[in-house]
């Protein structure tokens, strides 16, 4: 990889390594994708993979995604294109040879970053990729590179530098010391020869040259992560999500936007629907996109986008969403009864069901009480669980994967839908 000429951020782990030829690709695309000539405007992306070798590897191949270019010169993928990004991952790991490390897109426009979109598309059809990388050329002949990094709190801008070119050698990337800190030096060794009239102004125009150059170079801002995922489960979609992250336990309502093909729904969620997570969506269309909007104690809401696309013959043609609100139907008033009619059980009084999607094989799972971290763990051997009304934390567990837990809420609303689903251990 080339020289790093700026360190954004300090993000763990060891910075990726390009092979020649992989910078000789990356380079020609980003010039490919210029506005000038010869460039043609059009954006492109693909995969970067590299062959497993713990956790250092070095990419050396890349395989170009085709995009149709349906919407523009950016790379948005159609449908189409994202059933042949499936397919060339799905081909990747099948093969075991390599394996999907980053995300390459070229970019013709400012700023060097990339859309809520594209997270959701890396994020649903290539999971194990945690590198997101954008190349641009420039007329002088310069291509920059700008690399994020997934961590556990959303993506972070790990490294921005220039490739070099055709008869540059490559060079490792280092850590240098900031912009502000160099300014500052070299100002401290001008200001010991000059007069102090002098030193003053100049230490006034170093001042104000270090903040400007500060505030141009600032890390890019990475928005509030909701964490949120999509899956098929049958006929149905299954969108969960995670609000703590970002807005802790002072989440109060969201309203989830729903784009259904030509169809337009909103869904309002109370504090116990946004503390559960979880919803379960019929579509009408083979290509939906969700927009969750959360108010917590800050005026400023929080909001996050995804994308599911599916296949048409998989879709039932009915569709009602006043479902997924779960209000209790009105009861009838009962008839007179002739006789005293039995006591209601306290425990039946205070109960709510509880219902888990378990997307991960061979899970045991158990539910204790938040309140009472004493209390006996009770395992989910069943799809559903009638469970006393409050605040519950399930757990599951299983081999090669990662622990998870995620607190619900059990109340008479309407059951409390928990999707399980998780991490591998050794995720690239």
């Amino acid at each position: 990889m080339a020289t790093a000429t700026q360190n954004v951020n300090d993000t763990p782990g060891p910075l990726p390594r390009f092979t020649t030829e992989v910078s000789g690709i990356i380079r020609e695309a980003a010039e490919a994708s210029r506005s000038t000539p010869p460039g043609d405007g059009m954006e492109r992306g693909g995969l970067l993979l590299a062959v497993p070798d713990g956790d250092g590897f070095k990419i050396d191949r890349v395989e170009m995604v085709p995009c149709e270019h349906r919407y523009g010169p950016e790379h948005r993928l159609s449908p189409d294109d994202l059933n042949v990004l499936r397919a060339k991952a799905e081909e990747v790991r099948a093969s075991g040879l390599r394996r999907v490390v980053g995300y390459l897109r070229t970019s013709s426009r400012d700023p060097l970053g990339f859309s809520l979109d594209e997270n959701a598309v890396i994020r649903e059809f290539v999971p194990d990729c945690n590198w997101f990388v954008i190349a641009k050329s420039f007329t002088d002949g310069r291509c920059r590179v700008r690399a994020f990094r997934y961590i556990e709190s959303g993506w972070a801008q790990a490294a921005d530098f220039a490739l070099p070119g055709p008869a540059e050698p490559m060079i490792a990337p280092y850590r240098q010391p900031s912009l502000p800190f160099r300014a500052v030096s070299t100002a401290l060794d001008v200001i010991g020869s000059v007069p102090p009239i002098v030193t003053g102004v100049l230490a006034l125009i170093v001042v104000a040259w270090v903040a400007w150059f500060s505030f141009l170079n600032r890390p890019a801002p990475v928005p509030p992560n909701l964490g949120m995922r999509v899956a098929s489960d049958g006929n149905m979609v299954g969108l969960s999500w995670d609000a703590r992250p970002a807005l802790g336990n002072s989440a109060r309502s969201g309203i989830l936007h729903i784009s259904d093909g030509a169809q337009q729904h909103d869904v309002q969620l109370d504090a116990g629907k946004v503390a559960n997570g979880l919803v379960l969506y019929k579509p009408g269309s083979a290509d939906v996109t969700f927009q969750l909007v959360l108010h917590g104690a800050s005026p400023q809401a929080v909001q996050e986008t995804v994308r599911w696309i599916g296949r048409p013959d998989d879709l039932a043609a009915a569709f009602t969403v006043d479902a997924m609100n779960h209000e209790p139907a009105a009861a009838t008033p009962p008839a007179e009864p002739s006789s005293p009619a039995p006591p209601v059980k306290a425990s039946q009084a205070g109960d709510g069901l509880a219902r888990f999607v378990v997307k991960t094989p061979g899970a045991h799972i158990t539910v204790q009480p938040a309140d009472n971290p004493h209390a006996p763990e009770r395992p989910v051997r069943t799809d559903s669980l009638r469970l006393p009304i409050g605040q519950w934390i399930v757990r599951a567990t299983a081999p090669g994967y990662k622990p998870f837990s995620r607190h619900f809420l059990v109340n008479k609303a309407g059951p409390a839908e928990i999707l399980i689903r998780m991490q591998p251990a050794n995720g690239a």
